[in-house]
């Protein structure tokens, strides 16, 4: 009898033991998955010529700055510079072979009214002061994502054995660079350089650092290199759903899905121009971080049309985005 009992009682326990870890998992798993509230947005304006009736083709790169609208256009090689109201457009840049010249433009940054262009045709940084050609500081490698420049040194996305960034001063006589930035472990030293890609912003003596395939962003301190902090946003329901698919979708070894298309900073908030593959693909969420005082995803917005490759907001909340029917939407991110 004693014995029946005590074999009833361990019984109990793992029941009771059970049930816990059930309640637990889901708490974790309820933690891990997060939902955010998805807003669909309204196109204010939009545009699809330039004065010369010739149409936009392949933006790569797009900036708000003093309140004007900037664009690379990789097929055109030149930058278009729009109002905010996209009504008038003028256009920077002459095509040729020059140190002046857009060789192969990929990514500009604007910065104190000075415009740095990443030029893989002259393999270089060039900077222009009021379309005038002002210098270029020479690039042994560097990756067509976008750039910055803070504290008088430009950072530049470039995958080493060690690191993921490079940078260094435009100030000095000889260019002196230095390396920084984590790369991601994977199994081959193929997959390290390949799926290391960042996309990179800065605000307020911080770098961010946006990969395009691992659904994560870190933070860098200017000053130091230090990191100092990292935010994973894979357990967002929609995102989950995506790693699910393209886990379950191999590519070929030499590629992979790109799911960050692109990324935009703008007054303690950030904007993820995020893809999605089930069903149908698609570009054509943007989803929106908090940066301070700690990095969270708050809501996503659903743009009005299908596919978009580029994108900048301005403090009003206006979103800039290039959309591959060949337009400049102007649409305003709705608060929900």
């Amino acid at each position: 009898m004693i014995e029946i009992n005590k074999l009833f009682c361990r019984d109990i326990k793992m029941l009771l033991w059970g049930i816990l870890l059930f309640h637990l998992s889901q708490v974790l798993c309820s933690c891990s998955r997060t939902e955010v509230s998805n807003v669909a947005c309204d196109i204010i304006k939009t545009i699809d010529v330039y004065p010369d009736s010739s149409y936009f083709s392949d933006i790569r790169c797009m900036q708000y700055y003093n309140e004007k609208v900037y664009l690379l256009d990789a097929k055109r090689r030149d930058i278009a510079v729009l109002d905010s109201g996209l009504r008038s457009i003028e256009v920077l840049g002459t095509v040729g072979d020059g140190p002046e010249d857009f060789q192969l433009p990929l990514k500009f940054y604007m910065d104190k009214d000075t415009l740095y262009l990443l030029d893989a045709g002259s393999g270089s940084v060039k900077a222009y002061c009021e379309n005038r050609y002002i210098t270029q500081y020479k690039l042994l490698s560097a990756l067509d994502e976008r750039f910055v420049k803070a504290n008088d040194r430009l950072y530049i996305p470039c995958v080493t054995d060690t690191s993921s960034i490079l940078s260094f001063s435009i100030n000095d006589s000889v260019m002196n660079t230095e390396y920084l930035g984590e790369l991601f472990s994977f199994d081959s030293g193929r997959k390290v350089r390949l799926l290391n890609n960042r996309k990179l912003l800065q605000q307020n003596g911080f770098l961010y650092a946006v990969s395009d395939n691992q659904f994560v962003v870190e933070k860098y301190d200017v000053r130091n290199g230090n990191s100092v902090e990292q935010y994973n946003f894979s357990g967002l329901e929609l995102v989950r759903k995506n790693r699910e698919w393209i886990n379950g979708h191999s590519a070929d070894e030499n590629s992979y899905y790109v799911s960050i298309e692109d990324v935009y900073i703008q007054k303690n908030k950030m904007y993820l121009l995020s893809a999605t593959f089930i069903d149908d693909y698609k570009s054509n969420t943007v989803l929106e971080l908090d940066i301070v005082p700690a990095m969270k995803i708050v809501r996503a917005y659903t743009l009005p049309g299908k596919n978009y490759r580029s994108i900048c907001v301005s403090p009003n909340h206006c979103l800039y985005a290039f959309n591959t029917n060949c337009t400049i939407e102007k649409i305003k991110l709705k608060r929900d």
